[in-house]
């Protein structure tokens, strides 16, 4: 992935709205759920750029506030389209930083801090701003601290000291941070949620989740994983495997074309017709039990920690589809069985020009591939769902997938909505 990050912004509280409606032009997402109070985190993925802003409107860390933050503003310096903290607010931020967050300490930040330690500061605003939020000595053992190169054991120590020195200055702290607390215990985790790519062989799903997991590697705080959830290709239990083998499968073949009147024949053929549907009610409410299996199996416990699982193929498939070829029966029992299933938090519709598909694999001809993008796309129809073709690279579609996930991530739900036809 080229380049992002995460950046931290400071704004004065009357610029909240400004600001906001500005990110949100230039394609940030407000991420949903944050539990810090006092600041919002917006998102954007473009094109293998991940960018995450931290916008606060006051100075706190988890919660707790340790500084003025009109002060800092007033004595912002450098360019005024791009304004920075001063040298000494910077490293106030910075202590605050590495002492509050739970995870350890990043090496960027802790190699800035120590080389703004070695420069020329304000050393008694310094003091007279840290005393102010009660934590002026913590804040000197703190530069000794990272003068020794910062020993993981004393951070721990030095943390209780400032949370503690926090709370005893100020109120509105101690409300914050058990408002924290409970919000976190009552929703131990942001839940993750299910993307489901569907659509021809050939058109390119395992390699754009290839890529997609690759990629998507680098986007801190993103979870992601895969499973495949196709009704063919794979069993996973013995159920099925058993009916399979016994010969009860589907037919293809229009049974109720050929009953036009009631004569021995037609006895017949009814007869015939009452088997096949019989078969088909077995079958695909087996299938229904080997997906369902592999759902709880593989996906609920991954989405209920917080990671979002990207599925090749889905129990769709049976709308229309039998194995390489459309199925004309049961279509009552297919949309019911399809029904019983959980709905992902969106479908990616991974599509090519016939021709391409058919040149990648010719196991299908371009009629075949036409007619099942068609299918796909009636499947489709009344539910959340994004094109992404795979006429160029892999890692461009895989961008596209990502661009996806990450809205979905921040709480936004991207894609055609329910009863849109396209």
């Amino acid at each position: 992935m080229r380049g992002g990050g995460d950046l931290d912004l400071l704004l004065d509280p009357a610029d909240r709205a400004v600001a906001g409606a500005a990110l949100v032009e230039e394609g940030f997402i407000l991420r949903r759920g944050v539990r810090s109070p006092l600041k919002e985190v917006f998102v954007r993925y473009d094109r293998g750029v991940f960018l995450m802003l931290d916008v606060h409107w006051a100075m706190v860390q988890g919660g707790l506030r340790y500084a003025d933050e009109s002060l800092a503003l007033a004595r912002r310096c450098g360019p005024e389209d791009a304004p920075r903290l001063s040298q000494e607010d910077e490293l106030i931020h910075l202590v605050a930083h590495l002492l509050l967050r739970g995870r350890p300490p990043e090496p960027r930040r802790l190699e800035r801090a120590t080389a703004l330690l070695s420069e020329a500061l304000d050393q008694s605003y310094l003091v007279a701003h840290t005393s102010r939020f009660g934590w002026g000595d913590v804040f000197a053992a703190a530069c000794a601290w990272l003068r020794a190169g910062a020993p993981p054991t004393a951070r721990s120590r030095l943390r209780s000291r400032f949370t503690w020195a926090l709370i005893r200055r100020d109120r509105g702290n101690a409300v914050r941070l058990i408002a924290r607390i409970v919000r976190r215990l009552a929703s131990p985790s942001r839940p993750g949620g299910l993307i489901a790519l569907v659509g021809p062989d050939g058109a390119g799903k395992s390699t754009v989740i290839a890529a997609a997991l690759a990629r998507g590697s680098a986007i801190p705080g993103l979870r992601l994983e895969s499973v495949y959830l196709g009704p063919w290709g794979r069993i996973e239990t013995g159920a099925l495997r058993m009916i399979r083998k016994m010969g009860i499968t589907p037919s293809l073949e229009p049974w109720g074309e050929r009953v036009t009147r009631l004569d021995g024949a037609s006895l017949r053929a009814i007869a015939k017709w009452v088997r096949s549907e019989i078969k088909g009610l077995i079958f695909y409410f087996a299938v229904l039990g080997e997906l369902w299996w592999r759902y709880l199996r593989s996906v609920a416990p991954r989405t209920r920690q917080g990671t979002w699982v990207l599925a090749d193929r889905y129990i769709t498939d049976l709308r229309y589809l039998y194995k390489g070829d459309l199925i004309p029966n049961y279509r009552i029992l297919r949309a019911a069985v399809c029904s019983l299933y959980p709905e992902p938090s969106m479908f990616i519709l991974v599509d090519q020009a016939p021709e391409t598909i058919h040149r990648r694999k010719a196991g299908l001809s371009v009629e075949q591939i036409r007619a099942f993008q068609d299918a796909y796309r009636r499947t489709l129809q009344g539910r959340h769902w994004v094109l992404v073709t795979t006429d160029e690279t892999p890692e461009a579609a895989a961008d596209r997938v990502l661009e996806v996930v990450v809205r979905l991530w921040a709480g936004d739900r991207p894609g055609h909505p329910r009863g849109n036809r396209t």
